[in-house]
C-alpha cells in the first residue's frame, strides 16, 4: 500500500530530495494527475452462481458444526484467516 511517507522516502532514496507529505501530495496530484484509490470491493472474477450454491450446500453444513467423526481433529471451519481482505486507499493514475 503506497502512502504520502512511503512515496516520499523512495522520491528520497533515489533522487536524494526530501519532501514532505504536503509536497508529495502535490506531486502525486497535481504533477502527475494522481489520485487516492480504493480497491472495489467485489473481485472482478466473483462468480454469483458459485456463491448461491455454496450458501445452499456448505454454510448450513458449516453452520450445523463438525461431526462425530470429525470431533477431535481440525476442521477446515476453525482455520484462522478471512476471505474479506482489508480495504485500503493507495495512489494511482
Amino acid at each position: 500500500m503506497w502512502t504520502l511517507a512511503r512515496v516520499a522516502e523512495v522520491i528520497e532514496r533515489i533522487t536524494g530530495v526530501r519532501y514532505s507529505l504536503t509536497q508529495t501530495w502535490s506531486i502525486l496530484g497535481e504533477r502527475l494527475g494522481w489520485s487516492r484509490q480504493s480497491p472495489a470491493r467485489r473481485a472482478a472474477e466473483r462468480d454469483d452462481e458459485a456463491i448461491e450454491e455454496w450458501i445452499k450446500v456448505e454454510w448450513p453444513r458449516i453452520k450445523k458444526g463438525p461431526d462425530d467423526e470429525e470431533r477431535g481433529s481440525v476442521s477446515r471451519t476453525k482455520a484462522g484467516f478471512s476471505l474479506i481482505p482489508a480495504v485500503r486507499a493507495t495512489w494511482a493514475p
